[in-house]
């Protein structure tokens, strides 16, 4: 994913980007998901959905310029935070979970 920042301080960062959810090395290029989003000054992006068991999310992302990222699930009435990497410029990684679980990956932009 490549967050390419604004030029000034008015103007929101633009979030460019590269999620993958495999259920196995041989459906990797039919489950790429690629987007582009803008990620306002002192406002978040958050993308949820939910991942089958024993499926495995890689992900990867850049900015030109300090975000807060997160990915994180809820169980039991609390968050879960398995990856947290405030003032990231970029990320990259894989996450393997046992049971289906609804997770999200955030953005925070100040």
């Amino acid at each position: 994913m490549m967050i390419i920042p604004a030029r000034t301080a008015l103007l929101p960062i633009i979030l460019t980007g590269v999620v993958f959810l495999l259920a196995s090395l041989a459906q990797a290029a039919k489950e790429a998901k690629t987007e582009e989003s803008t990620v306002e000054r002192e406002s978040s992006l958050e993308d949820c959905f939910t991942i089958e068991a024993g499926t495995e999310l890689k992900w990867h992302w850049g900015s030109g310029e300090p975000l807060d990222f997160n990915i994180h699930y809820h169980r039991e009435g609390k968050t879960v935070y398995p990856v947290k990497a405030p003032g990231a410029t970029s990320g990259r990684g894989a996450l393997s979970f046992e049971q289906p679980q609804k997770i999200c990956l955030m953005w925070k932009n100040g």
